[in-house]
């Protein structure tokens, strides 16, 4: 949170705003309030719902309360790291402790990893070749989109390959790396053999979540009377490039392009407002639902762990 606030204020000198009036140009109302978090509440359930039918493809009903605490765990983690690193690694040992077998519970947070990596690259590349005009100069930034699209398809290409290759059964071993490493690719092969139809609403909730952390940029540009298609496409690629930016959620890098995403007739501090607001009410809301939630998770480990000992002492 820190490099967010560092890079917030980067971005208000480099476009010589003053930050204590930027804000004030959003009318933030308390309406706003409960529309935004209300997008942020749906990004929640539509998560939840996705480990939901991962788990029905692998033949387990998890429980409500169990999708949920592996969302939380994931999408604290995934802000936290570069890249997401951690957000599946997090989810998978939520499941893990929820009794579900390990090389299962990572095939089912690799799954929502995957799924969501490839809405996000989908819904890029669909905006950068659908003819509408972007809001940068296709330059660095569209090469970069170029090299992860590609190296995204060529390691989804190699995973289905092992999954599949009757090569696979030389990695037979009894050490437990390469073991764990050998069920985590049957189960992924499992997943893409058997999922079936289940696919289909693993892939919807996955373009929901895609367009629900792009709706508090929408709702915004829409409010400053950007034009329909614009509005739309805008947040959707600015979130796609955010996702990919070597900094934990993105962190600052994501508030100094603010202003290169969004255009006339959105000016530079409305601009760096919305995703201000934006970064606020899921970067940073998540990071804190998250927290209490590990602290609130260690606390009664704690309390257990305590018990116990004073039984054993008793």
């Amino acid at each position: 949170m820190v490099i967010t606030l560092v890079g917030i204020k980067f971005a208000a000198n480099f476009s010589d705003l003053e930050l204590s009036q930027t804000l004030a140009t959003l009318n933030f109302t308390w309406t706003h309030f409960f529309i935004i978090l209300g997008f942020n509440v749906f990004i929640y359930f539509f998560e939840s719902l996705r480990y939901y039918f991962l788990g029905l493809a692998f033949g387990e009903k998890l429980p409500i309360k169990t999708c949920l605490e592996a969302v939380t765990a994931t999408l604290l983690f995934a802000w936290l790291t570069p890249g997401s690193a951690l957000g599946a690694p997090a989810g998978a040992y939520i499941l893990h402790k929820r009794k579900i077998e390990t090389p299962r519970a990572i095939a089912i947070a690799m799954g929502r990893s995957g799924s969501l990596t490839f809405t996000t690259i989908t819904i890029a590349v669909l905006i950068i070749f659908s003819g509408i005009e972007l809001p940068f100069e296709q330059g660095i930034l569209l090469n970069l989109i170029y090299l992860v699209t590609a190296l995204f398809f060529i390691t989804l290409l190699a995973q289905i390959i092992m999954c599949f290759t009757p090569y696979r059964e030389y990695l037979k071993s009894d050490h437990k790396i390469i073991k764990g490493f050998v069920g985590l690719l049957d189960n992924l092969s499992y997943l893409i053999k058997n999922a079936k139809l289940l696919l289909i609403p693993v892939m919807f909730c996955s373009f929901m979540v895609n367009f629900l952390f792009a709706c508090p940029l929408i709702f915004y540009s829409l409010h400053f009377n950007v034009e329909s298609i614009t509005a739309f496409a805008y947040p959707l690629l600015y979130f796609s490039y955010s996702m990919f930016l070597p900094t934990p959620g993105g962190s600052a890098l994501a508030e100094v392009s603010a202003a290169k995403f969004f255009t006339a007739p959105i000016t530079p501090s409305q601009a760096l407002a919305m995703v201000i607001i934006s970064r606020l009410f899921t970067y940073i809301f998540q990071i804190i639902i998250g927290v209490v939630y590990l602290f609130y998770v260690l606390g009664l480990d704690h309390i257990s762990l305590l018990k116990k000992e004073k039984n054993e002492v008793n």
